[in-house]
């Protein structure tokens, strides 16, 4: 199956901002509105927080072993760690105030002529002659897009009738109609592969 898309040169109705209009539309109207908010700052104010802190509030004795002398005596070894405490307290900070200030411009609809997808023109068969499709362009048309796919009819060895879509026309030509060919199936019947002709 081959298809040709087929484009029409048509009036479409858009919208752009003053100054984004493209060249050759026709303006149709256009409107004051907003075209974005701009955040602007337009002073502070003041808040207040708690604020959590870990303090060190003194050092506590600690044994943490015991050093032979030599002598058939021991010392106990102690070290000073850290007594820590959880405080809290307020403190003032200056927050900045917003204000939405819109800023407006015109919004402008136009029409303009574009190409547009309009139809496919298909051609298909189930033999070797390939053929495009003769799109029969009118007035204010062109062909776009060309697409084609290729498939080969294969029956499994179970008796199954299954469909493998050629990669291109070049493979698909190089298969004979009533000749076998290996190739792997999946469980439900599609197949994975072809492999070539055994026969």
């Amino acid at each position: 199956m081959r298809t040709i898309a087929v484009e029409q040169l048509r009036p479409v109705a858009e919208q752009a901002w003053e100054g984004q209009v493209p060249s050759g539309a026709r303006v149709l109207r256009s409107s004051r509105e907003v075209h974005h908010v701009d955040h602007l700052q337009i002073g502070t104010r003041t808040r207040s927080r708690t604020v959590n802190e870990r303090v060190q509030t003194g050092t506590h004795r600690v044994k943490t072993g015991t050093r032979n002398l030599g002598n058939g005596y021991f010392e106990d070894v102690y070290e000073d760690r850290p007594v820590y405490e959880n405080r809290s307290h307020e403190e003032t900070y200056q927050e900045p105030v917003y204000r939405d200030q819109p800023v407006y411009r015109q919004r402008v609809r136009y029409e303009i002529e574009k190409w547009m997808p309009d139809r496919k023109a298909r051609a298909e068969g189930q033999d070797h002659n390939a053929v495009w499709p003769d799109p029969r362009l009118g007035a204010k048309e062109r062909e776009g897009k060309r697409a084609e796919t290729y498939e080969v009819l294969f029956q499994t060895a179970k008796g199954k009738p299954t469909t493998w879509k050629a990669p291109n026309e070049q493979a698909w030509r190089g298969f004979e109609e009533g000749r076998a060919y290996k190739g792997k199936v999946y469980g439900d019947g599609r197949v994975a592969e072809v492999v070539g002709g055994n026969g």
